[in-house]
């Protein structure tokens, strides 16, 4: 009985561990182009596309700054190398979301990061997304009215 405990033992540690030994990175976003410095900035990071770009709270990662010259950013730790897309929100009257009219469009300013900017589709994941790739990362939100 204790040869058979041993080998299950020994595999469910190995297993158990492998998740802790994945890389890790940083991810500081800088968010540009606020229509004033009232507020705070809201910034929304998803791993997939579940819930992107409508349902924040569906987002993976959350975080919040102030805001400085029009301009805010936010670092992110110890996020797994992989895929992400990232939301910001200017979130003028401090209430901790987005503000949205009775049809459902956002009343506050949004910013989210394009690979191509020239793009005129809804934002998608696929059109939006970035890889974690290495210890300190960047990425830039410019916010449109």
């Amino acid at each position: 009985m204790r040869k058979f405990k041993t080998p299950i033992m020994l595999t469910l540690i190995l297993f158990l561990s492998a998740g802790f030994n994945q890389p890790k990175g940083k991810l500081k976003v800088s968010i540009s182009n606020l229509r004033s410095n009232k507020g705070q900035v809201l910034i929304y990071l998803f791993e997939d596309e579940k819930g992107f770009p409508k349902d924040l709270e569906r987002a993976s990662f959350y975080g919040k700054s102030e805001i400085k010259d029009l301009k805010s950013s936010y670092t992110f730790e110890n996020l797994n190398y992989g895929e992400y897309a990232a939301i910001a929100v200017h979130d003028e009257n401090s209430d901790g979301m987005l503000d949205k009219s009775f049809l459902g469009m956002p009343k506050e300013n949004i910013g989210l990061h394009f690979n191509n900017k020239e793009s005129t589709q809804f934002p998608s994941f696929d059109n939006c997304k970035f890889i974690i790739d290495k210890k300190e990362n960047t990425i830039e939100l410019e916010v449109r009215f």
